[in-house]
């Protein structure tokens, strides 16, 4: 995939964010493009890896070196910063051309609440200076994510072992997954749409 939004979501500890890192890296493969793992939970998968301090030491990473950065933000106001810092903001288009691995997005875009510029950035996701942005999202509950999340969807939807309930409901009327096959999935295992 070279720009667009996709998401992996199922039940925890079925390999969601194992996968969504392996094919972060493929792109990574295929176009050289620098990667930035938003490390929200925070997850035992990035554990080891350096994380940046600040989202000035994030872009300068990205943009200033071309290289690779792992960050976990201090909130809700600097996830917002590092997301107009890599998409602009109403009067100017930002450089994109990374790729951008968010681990358990529904802590930014749940249901009920999501940001400005997540919304704008998952939108203009085709128009950085440097080239589209990928977005590869995980999430346990597919059923919590905010409408305009699923709005911007332009990837593949990576569904993971999912329980009977509403977030196999979503998963089911929206993109027509079977429900038995949701509800026995083992670790490693998904189902794709489209």
């Amino acid at each position: 995939m070279s720009g667009g939004v996709s998401i992996y979501v199922g039940t925890t500890q079925m390999g969601k964010t194992t996968k969504a890192l392996a094919d972060l890296r493929a792109d990574v493969d295929r176009d050289g493009r620098p990667s930035l793992i938003l490390d929200l939970g925070p997850a035992k998968n990035f554990i080891g890896m350096p994380h940046e301090r600040s989202v000035r030491d994030v872009l300068v990473k990205l943009y200033g070196e071309g290289t690779h950065a792992v960050y976990t933000p201090k909130g809700g106001e600097d996830f917002d910063r590092l997301m107009n810092g890599i998409a602009g903001n109403d009067e100017v288009n930002g450089p994109g051309g990374v790729h951008v691995l968010m681990d358990e997005v529904r802590w930014v875009a749940s249901a009920h609440k999501i940001s400005y510029a997540l919304t704008r950035a998952l939108r203009h996701w085709a128009h950085g200076f440097k080239g589209p942005v990928t977005y590869r999202c995980t999430s346990q509950r597919p059923g919590d994510l905010h409408r305009d999340f699923y709005a911007c969807l332009t990837g593949k939807v990576y569904a993971f072992k999912t329980p009977p309930g509403p977030d196999q409901d979503r998963l089911v009327d929206e993109y027509r997954f079977d429900a038995e096959q949701l509800g026995s999935l083992t670790v490693g295992r998904c189902l794709e749409w489209p």
